[in-house]
């Protein structure tokens, strides 16, 4: 009776769980493409952009608190040695996330969605310890279940979201039955988003025509590329963001002063297709030959804002400087555009993240089971190339 009882709790919980965050995720999403859409018809909203950044980092610096730290907040509260006694995850994370996200994305900072759709997720799944007593293995269940939530919610990939969750929190062990937990977790909340209507658009790619000793030659050169770059741009990331706390100490002036120079880059050199999202750019990269300064401009961009403390998240950045950059590796090589395109986007994400059977799993969600051993190739090689820390490897 009491495994029935123990059940039924979990069944209700996981109906909660997919119900909130799978309508977060589609709000979201509705809501990214409107501000989205103001942007492109008011331009001049950028040269708003610095003091939109500085009003949401003063918000953060007034009430934020712990929520600042983000993902990390979230990792240690999943941890195994998380007390079950201890303060949930404040759940005004989700208010200032989600509005924090949407300011940047008006105003034209070069940020992703992922960070927003995982810390969403996270802070629901902590709200739902009701009802019994939980063990530290349910407390970090769930909140791997919330996190798998959001980001299937958001990019409509169940398996990697899942994978995902488990790969970011554990380094060296696998959970089953956690897996299936978040796995269906990741499934119902993409469903439900996709009954608000939430979509998630796919590329065609045309794979390689024959293996041969030569394409895997060259496969190996652009998965070190990959590798290489997303180390460039995490020790970038942390080399920016780590002199911003050093020398501006009063931290609504960090995006004041970064967004301000992300508006002189883009009015004096150009670059309004890195701001936001960049969802034309990274379509461009699978269908159409590119200059190969997009990569870059896109890197720079980011760069700035990440560095800077804008809200958003790093994936789909990520995703757009690897399909990029893996559309000017096919042009050096002469290789299908759209299949290193793809490879580059797993890839770069891969190694960034250090998260290699997720995104391997991602490339066969987005693009089908033929690139699968291709990905994997891709993804290890850039992975073992970017090193040990990543995105989301806890901060010492």
């Amino acid at each position: 009776m009491s495994r029935i009882k123990a059940g039924l709790h979990w069944l209700a919980v996981w109906l909660l769980l997919v119900l909130l965050v799978g309508s977060c995720g589609a709000f979201f999403l509705w809501s990214l493409e409107a501000v989205t859409a103001q942007r492109l018809a008011h331009p001049w909203l950028l040269w708003l952009l610095p003091l939109a950044g500085g009003l949401v980092s003063w918000v953060y610096w007034r009430w934020g608190g712990e929520v600042e730290a983000g993902h990390h907040l979230l990792l240690r509260k999943a941890d195994e040695g998380a007390p079950v006694a201890s303060k949930p995850v404040p759940l005004r994370m989700l208010p200032l996330i989600l509005g924090g996200t949407l300011v940047s994305h008006l105003f034209g900072a070069s940020v992703g969605r992922e960070g927003t759709a995982l810390q969403m997720g996270g802070a629901v799944a902590d709200q739902l310890r009701l009802g019994r007593v939980w063990t530290a293995m349910d407390r970090r269940r769930l909140m791997l279940m919330g996190i798998s939530a959001g980001f299937g919610a958001v990019f409509g990939t169940p398996w990697a979201a899942a994978i995902f969750a488990l790969e970011i929190a554990y380094r060296r062990r696998f959970e089953g039955l956690t897996l299936i937990a978040c796995l269906l977790s990741a499934w119902g909340a993409d469903q439900v988003a996709q009954a608000w209507g939430a979509t998630h658009p796919h590329e065609a790619v045309h794979l390689f025509g024959s293996w041969t000793v030569w394409l895997w030659g060259q496969l190996l050169v652009a998965a070190l590329g990959f590798g290489l770059f997303a180390r460039l741009f995490l020790l970038a990331c942390q080399g920016l963001a780590g002199w911003m706390q050093r020398s501006i100490h009063f931290p609504p002036l960090r995006p004041v002063l970064g967004g301000s120079l992300l508006v002189l880059l883009v009015m004096t050199l150009g670059g309004e297709a890195y701001l936001g999202l960049s969802l034309p750019l990274l379509s461009a990269a699978f269908d159409q030959t590119l200059p190969w300064w997009d990569s870059l401009g896109k890197f720079g961009l980011t760069l700035l804002s990440l560095g800077s403390s804008f809200k958003g998240g790093e994936v789909t950045p990520l995703f757009v400087m690897g399909a990029t950059l893996g559309n000017s590796f096919a042009q050096w090589m002469a290789l299908p555009v759209s299949a290193m395109a793809a490879l580059g986007l797993v890839g770069v994400f891969a190694a960034a993240t250090r998260t290699p059977w997720a995104s391997s799993v991602l490339a066969i969600e987005l693009f089908g089971l033929d690139i699968a051993l291709f990905a994997l190739f891709v993804c290890w090689i850039a992975c073992w190339v970017a090193g040990r820390r990543g995105l989301y490897t806890p901060k010492t």
